[in-house]
């Protein structure tokens, strides 16, 4: 490949016409259009500022026989063009979509069991164990599809690795692009943030009419009605939230900002360990205490309850970190 063809390349990919690289060279797009048609051959001055903006090493423009795009060992970051950049978009779309789908059947997978158990809390021994089985089949159903979601979706995301590692640029007038995308979208991250705590908060509402007006302990087909009403509100809750975070997410990764910056995510990898485990425990702590005392009215208490304490470990965490620098 001749200069000529590799300038045009990489002017192509960089998402430059003839007149803007002629711009940022200081010279008129006449002479860019002679260089690509193989007219003329730049002076080594705009070699090097061409090296330089493109960011590939000097030997592969001047070396016919190097076919092979090789960057500079300043930077390996790859150089995000506008066609790539929508297609980062729309495969995290697919994959925050699916993982929507695979939480949201996570949370509603005890759902069946619940409620079934509290419709045959007054039908004969036989029947009750029937209804269990079949809620713990629902069970194991829903966690299965749900981990075989999860793995779908990451495979959407693989080919991105650099992109979610940071290791790039967007081209010139790409991220003008983002940000005008990104601020069009704020203004609905908020309705839908509106939108999934209002779940949250009305979850509960259903059990609690329900103690109120059903003290001698009830009729269980209305209890499990409450139940089911707590799990579809927090599962749709869920799913809302994570498509809104997660293509705010997308925006802020491709620009680099918020919880996506460098700095931000070499503070994650020492909170990400503890908040596992966090998270973890919480999980063993209220599915054990539901499942020993049967109060699935009450136990959802914990989850508010470690969001209020993960908050404050993790703002100890951030001020001790900014103490030590």
């Amino acid at each position: 490949m001749i200069i000529a063809d590799k300038i045009s390349m990489l002017r192509k990919k960089h998402n430059l016409s003839q007149e803007e690289l002629a711009e940022k060279l200081n010279i008129s797009r006449q002479s860019v259009s002679k260089w690509e048609s193989a007219q003329s051959i730049p002076e080594i001055s705009k070699v090097l500022a061409m090296a330089e903006l493109f960011q590939v090493t000097t030997d592969y423009l001047l070396k016919d026989e190097q076919e092979e795009l090789q960057y500079t060992d300043e930077t390996k970051e790859v150089v995000l063009s506008l066609e790539e950049v929508n297609d980062y978009l729309n495969e995290s779309h697919k994959h925050n979509r699916l993982n929507a789908i695979a939480v949201s059947l996570c949370i509603m997978s005890p759902s069946l069991l619940v409620v079934l158990s509290l419709f045959s809390s007054t039908r004969p021994e036989k029947t009750q164990m029937i209804f269990v089985a079949i809620g713990m089949l629902w069970l194991f159903l829903s966690i299965v599809v749900a981990v075989g979601l999860f793995i779908f979706s990451e495979s959407l995301v693989r080919s991105h690795t650099k992109i979610n590692d940071g290791d790039f640029k967007l081209s010139y007038g790409v991220e003008g692009i983002v940000k005008e995308k990104y601020e069009s979208y704020y203004s609905k991250k908020t309705m839908y943030l509106v939108m999934s705590i209002g779940l949250f908060i009305l979850s509960p509402i259903s059990i609690i009419l329900t103690g109120m007006f059903e003290s001698d302990g009830g009729d269980g087909f209305v209890y499990g009605i409450s139940m089911l009403i707590l799990f579809i509100c927090i599962a749709v809750g869920v799913h809302i939230l994570i498509l809104s975070e997660g293509r705010n997410a997308n925006y802020e990764t491709l620009l680099q900002i918020g919880e996506h910056s460098k700095e931000y995510k070499e503070l994650e990898k020492k909170r990400s360990p503890i908040a596992n485990a966090y998270w973890l425990i919480t999980t063993a702590l209220y599915l054990g205490w539901s499942f020993l005392t049967h109060r699935w009215y009450m136990t959802w208490i914990i989850w508010p309850i470690a969001g209020i304490l993960y908050a404050a470990i993790v703002g100890f965490i951030n001020v001790k970190d900014d103490n030590s620098h």
